[in-house]
């Protein structure tokens, strides 16, 4: 997997048949930045926050959830 080198917030937004999907990426080095991202920028109005994480060179931290 390619490393993101960018350090700053990256948003994303697509609307489809009246649905917004929004996406917000940042490079993060630990678990503990990931979880305060994913904290910080919960949507209140959103059906579901999903997320992903991967940290390490060997991506030895991995953890995601769909909301589901």
């Amino acid at each position: 997997m390619q490393e993101l080198k960018e350090t700053k917030l990256i948003i994303n937004e697509i609307n489809i048949k009246k649905l917004r999907f929004l996406c917000l990426l940042q490079k993060v080095t630990s678990k503990h930045d990931a979880l305060q991202f994913i904290k910080t920028n919960q949507q209140p109005n959103a059906a579901h926050n999903c997320y992903v994480y991967i940290i390490g060179k060997n991506q030895n931290i991995i953890r995601k959830s769909d909301d589901g």
